[in-house]
């Protein structure tokens, strides 16, 4: 049997703090080159004012045809979202990632399902260590 042993208690302790964005607008090109040089799947689009407006995923722009990328809906959680709500989010949304956002609701960090599992199972994370 799995022990979870989970030390955060919100996602603003395990959230992505390098924020990787995209303008609006940008091209199919800029988005997949941004997600390639970082080493991310999945980023968020973000509007003048730093507020999470979409999200495009590396299949959004591989697979699709059009030239003008459409981004799908983002999902966002305030900074001190418990884990336990934000696993519960990512599981009923059916989605792979959140946009964490502060007060005013611009983006502070990204956080994946997979370090959402991380930190279930005590496993530590790359990017934080």
């Amino acid at each position: 049997m799995i022990q979870f042993t989970r030390t955060a208690r919100t996602v603003a302790e395990i959230m992505n703090r390098d924020l990787v964005s995209v303008p609006e607008g940008a091209t199919s090109e800029t988005i997949r080159t941004t997600m390639l040089l970082s080493g991310i799947t999945a980023v968020p689009v973000l509007d003048r004012d730093s507020r999470p407006i979409g999200m495009f995923s590396f299949r959004d722009v591989t697979t699709r045809a059009a030239r003008i990328p459409r981004a799908r809906a983002v999902a966002t959680v305030p900074a001190d979202t418990t884990i336990e709500e934000a696993s519960r989010q990512l599981a009923r949304i059916e989605r792979h990632h959140l946009v964490i956002v502060d007060d005013d609701g611009r983006a502070i960090g990204t956080l994946s399902a997979i370090e959402l599992l991380r930190e279930w199972l005590g496993i530590p994370s790359a990017r934080r260590r």
